[in-house]
């Protein structure tokens, strides 16, 4: 295949020089509607510039791009050494050459086709940019990422720390770098082990702390977070983290039932709003001393029809509650369409379980916010019935 692409070429040259301007002919080598003969014919072009357009189109196909490995310009082979087309085979073949310039071994060592072998092998370079590069890259092996986290080089430990590939083992080590920006970028790593960044919580550097914090936060954000590790944070100093712990929809019955204790009304407001809390928490937390914890609970569409009769009552934060929750029976939605706040108003608006005439009544909301949202509302009836509707709910809901 190689030699026909290259017999084509040679057949066409002739034709391809004197035709076209230089510029014309870039034009062309760039387009994606340019034929695979037609851009053999250009990757032996005798502008350095033509050819380089030619290793720059998304649709050169890996078969040319194989040819032009061995291109005489080093411009040229970098543009073959970026392409997503080229094989890892030929960057292979291209990472042999002991003359490739460095900018070449660059391209070769970010291509995300490299091979494994290859990556090793550029490990050895003895410039750290391309040791980084290798450090970064998706498809490098454990035993040269162990090599390079002890490369002296700060970059090349940090893009290791980066890897996402990188051990668990080799991220605490590294955890423990004497440089900051290294324990930054265990930090920042979304593979980092919440451990490892329990132990970066307490950095002695701020942004170190600051990273590890906030990628806590993203681990228990994460939905597949394991209701195993979960538990083990249960009794977490830190509040935010229980707090966290008590929102998750994979925290366990029982750290629900020891966190329902906690002594932040946060974590415990966390608790009273998770659906898998069991009865017998939420039954406790109804008695809770706290508005904002009956708040949480009043959103809960494990609540009792009782507890969320008497929240019904609460606060404006709690009717609010009460309003948004799907599981608010009808008749209590009713009354609180009437209710004096605009922010349970609009609540009630918005749920799906509010009778139609207490809908056509909030479409007539002195609030533009509450109308909008009575009118976006399935539920609502059309505009022809809407005063008709909104007559009954008066004369029935008073």
């Amino acid at each position: 295949m190689h030699r026909l692409l290259w017999i084509v070429a040679c057949l066409g040259l002739a034709f391809c020089v004197g035709c076209q301007t230089p510029a014309e002919r870039r034009a062309e080598a760039l387009s994606p509607k340019t034929s695979q003969e037609r851009l053999a014919i250009l990757a032996q072009d005798e502008e350095m510039s033509v050819r380089i357009k030619v290793a720059q189109n998304s649709t050169t196909s890996s078969d040319l791009l194989a040819t032009m490995i061995q291109d005489k310009d080093d411009y040229v082979r970098e543009a073959v050494a970026e392409h997503t087309n080229t094989p890892g085979y030929s960057l292979a073949k291209m990472a042999q050459d002991s003359t490739l310039p460095n900018m070449v071994k660059l391209a070769i060592a970010a291509n995300p086709n490299t091979q494994t072998d290859t990556l090793e092998k550029l490990a050895e370079d003895k410039e750290s940019d391309i040791r980084k590069k290798v450090a970064i890259h998706p498809s490098t092996s454990l035993a040269t990422l162990e090599k390079l986290a002890k490369d002296e080089v700060v970059p090349v430990r940090s893009a290791v720390a980066s890897n996402s590939n990188t051990s668990n083992a080799l991220l605490f080590q590294l955890s423990q770098d004497p440089e900051k920006w290294v324990r930054l970028a265990v930090a920042n790593n979304p593979s980092t082990p919440f451990d490892c960044l329990t132990l970066l919580n307490r950095d002695s550097e701020i942004e170190v702390r600051q990273a590890a914090a906030k990628s806590q936060k993203r681990w228990l954000a994460d939905p597949g977070t394991r209701a195993e590790d979960l538990a083990a944070l249960t009794n977490d100093p830190d509040f935010e983290v229980r707090r966290l712990v008590a929102s998750h929809p994979n925290c366990p019955a029982a750290s629900l039932m020891i966190l329902a204790n906690d002594s932040r009304y946060e974590v415990r407001a966390a608790v009273a709003r998770n659906p898998n809390t069991p009865p017998d928490q939420l039954t406790q937390l109804f008695h809770d001393p706290t508005a904002a914890v009956l708040a949480q609970l009043a959103a809960n569409p494990k609540a009792t029809p009782d507890m969320l009769a008497t929240l019904a009552q609460g606060t404006a934060e709690q009717r609010m509650c009460v309003g948004q929750n799907p599981s608010t029976n009808p008749a209590i939605l009713a009354k609180l369409a009437w209710d004096a706040h605009k922010s349970v108003r609009l609540a009630v608006a918005s749920n799906p379980k509010t009778p139609k005439p207490a809908l056509a009544h909030l479409a007539l909301d002195s609030e533009s916010e509450v109308r909008a949202a009575a009118m976006q509302n399935a539920q609502t009836p059309s505009i022809d019935e809407l005063q008709q509707q909104d007559k009954i709910f008066r004369e029935t809901s008073k």
